[in-house]
């Protein structure tokens, strides 16, 4: 997957941790306005967020097309 491209420990973020990018998103840049996976699941679909406007909802098809933002844990 595309995460284990860009090598070891990169991951897509948990639902707190995508948040948390949304928030900066305009201090980090290089989003767009769609939406991104989370790897929380509730009910075993994925949470998603809306990074045009706040807005994070449960996938109701996984085979929707979304972004990705891989994160890294710093130790």
């Amino acid at each position: 997957d595309s995460c284990t491209d860009l090598g070891s420990g990169w991951r897509l973020p948990t639902k707190v941790e995508l948040h948390l990018l949304f928030e900066k998103k305009d201090e980090i840049g290089g989003f767009v306005a769609n939406y991104y996976w989370s790897t929380t699941l509730y009910d075993g679909w994925p949470w998603i967020e809306d990074f045009d406007k706040y807005s994070m909802t449960m996938v109701s098809n996984p085979n929707h097309l979304h972004f990705a933002r891989a994160v890294r844990s710093i130790n």
